[in-house]
């Protein structure tokens, strides 16, 4: 019995199949977890209402 590897299926190959191959992550949700727990441990003295304004303020300037 023969087997296909989808890394040696070209793009054509593939779209007439109807596939795609897997995509490969370097930024999982463990990682995203960790950075989350270092922004908040940096913020742990505030209240909840001065992080809750703080991590606002990140976002807007994240999307500048």
């Amino acid at each position: 019995m023969m087997t296909l590897n989808i890394e040696d299926l070209d793009p054509d190959t593939l779209k007439k199949m109807g596939l795609s191959k897997p995509k490969k992550y370097t930024f999982l949700a463990e990682h995203e977890r960790q950075y989350a727990i270092k922004v908040l441990n940096v913020i742990s003295s505030l209240k909840q209402s001065e992080r809750d304004r703080v991590l606002k303020r990140a976002l807007k300037m994240n999307e500048a």
